[in-house]
């Protein structure tokens, strides 16, 4: 990581600071309420649909387990 810092020079780096501060400022733009309603709706899917796949093999894993244990 030093070394990183020695090779660039400090007005890149202060340029890479600056840079990364303007993209954090862009990434809190305004977004419609239909998009955020979207996105929280898939994001209540994509849980819903992780959980049953969690769900199938955790019960997979059990059967085996018990299976090899009889």
């Amino acid at each position: 990581m030093n070394k990183m810092f020695r090779i660039v020079p400090r007005a890149a780096r202060t340029g890479m600071v600056v840079l990364a501060s303007m993209a954090a400022a862009v990434s809190h733009a305004a977004v419609d309420a239909s998009v955020t309603t979207a996105l929280s709706d898939g994001k209540t899917d994509v849980g819903t649909i992780g959980a049953a796949v969690f769900a199938i093999i955790l019960v997979v894993a059990l059967y085996k387990w018990f299976k090899r244990a009889l």
